[in-house]
């Protein structure tokens, strides 16, 4: 665990983060603000749990782990008997933060395909905004940016959000992930901007940056940007909904690359293909905190509710490697239970939120 994350508390209670800030305020205005986490079940970087345990908090920062910490002058004590308790959770699908300038500017750099734009840096663009303080309000450390528009939108960034330095380069740790691509529709209204353009165009520019070679042509950023992918330094992420999705980009990319699977739907039929594959997941857990209204003819809207709290239940059980993440931060936890009762474990479920992903990404700076 890591000295420099925020903790947020997992199991019993609600997932909340602690409120750093409003905890630990002496009488001077000018008081640190230190507190101590009393008699909690604390989960280490491999998982294993480690019961009545106290936790000193000064500034935002791990001080001391012990069994009987006395908490000094300054301190305040909080009850964590109830509570499970570990790092930070990361989020591996983020969409905040991105100035709508710098995305307008970087389309089409050095590419006649105006969706082709792999050399785009989420990490060059970045500003920090309510979205950034709202995760972390509910438990969130970390935040991989992804790029969102055209089939090659860019390229993603690691960012902390407990960091108290104010400048957004400050943030960012990693300034590029992966390479991201995406299957929706771009708004051209037709075929290249369709599902089936898109793969077309994906296919076309793997090929392209695996033909190219350095100093024999001159080519666009965005090939000598996606040459990190198909030369295996940087994985590929493309966002998928559905299992006819995945199948597309399973077919697709070519099966020496990295790829991890950005899902926003359940899937079912895939879940074989994609273990076969090793393929990694990044499952999206949006869903609403009420049923869909099924009175309309259908039950297809509840069916496909309750398929998506089952499908990180059946990544567990096919061994793929995924993480959990969200848009809605708000609903996250809440959407966490409800897949547990659906068939996931709650050690894979807190895996997917912290231990996994620290293991994709060094978050231990």
């Amino acid at each position: 665990m890591t000295r420099r994350t925020a903790l947020l508390a997992l199991g019993v209670l609600p997932v909340t983060l602690l409120p750093l800030k409003a905890f630990g305020q002496g009488a001077d205005p000018g008081a640190p603000k230190w507190y101590i986490l009393k008699g909690g079940t604390v989960l280490d970087a491999a998982g294993k749990a480690k019961p009545k345990t106290d936790i000193a908090i000064k500034d935002g920062v791990i001080a001391a782990i012990g069994s009987d910490l006395r908490a000094t002058a300054g301190f305040r004590v909080i009850d964590a008997s109830k509570w499970m308790i570990q790092a930070g959770a990361v989020n591996a699908a983020s969409r905040f933060g991105l100035t709508a300038a710098g995305t307008a500017e970087a389309r089409g750099i050095r590419n006649p395909l105006s969706t082709l734009r792999a050399d785009f840096r989420a990490a060059d663009n970045y500003l920090p905004d309510d979205s950034a303080v709202h995760y972390r309000r509910n438990g969130f450390a970390y935040a991989q940016i992804l790029p969102g528009s055209g089939c090659l939108s860019g390229q993603s960034s690691l960012v902390s959000l407990v960091s108290k330095v104010q400048s957004p380069a400050s943030r960012i740790l990693n300034s590029s992930t992966a390479i991201v691509a995406s299957l929706s529709s771009d708004g051209q209204g037709g075929y290249p901007g369709s599902r089936m353009g898109h793969l077309a165009l994906l296919r076309q520019a793997l090929t392209d940056a695996r033909e190219a070679k350095s100093g024999t042509r001159q080519i666009s950023g965005s090939t000598a940007a996606l040459k990190l992918v198909t030369d295996r330094k940087l994985p590929l992420i493309v966002r998928v909904s559905s299992d006819s999705e995945v199948e597309g980009v399973l077919r697709t990319v070519p099966s020496d690359i990295q790829l991890i699977l950005d899902v926003t739907g359940p899937l079912n039929r895939t879940i074989g293909d994609i273990a076969k594959r090793k393929a990694k997941v990044i499952y999206n857990l949006d869903m609403a905190d009420t049923p869909p209204d099924a009175d309309r003819g259908t039950l297809t809207p509840l069916r496909r509710m309750i398929q998506a709290y089952q499908t990180p239940g059946k990544l567990e059980k096919a061994g793929i490697d995924y993480v959990l993440a969200t848009t809605a931060p708000d609903r996250f936890y809440g959407n966490i239970r409800r897949c547990i009762q659906n068939g996931l474990s709650l050690e894979s479920a807190r895996n997917a939120v912290n231990i996994n992903p620290a293991s994709w990404f060094d978050t231990s700076s």
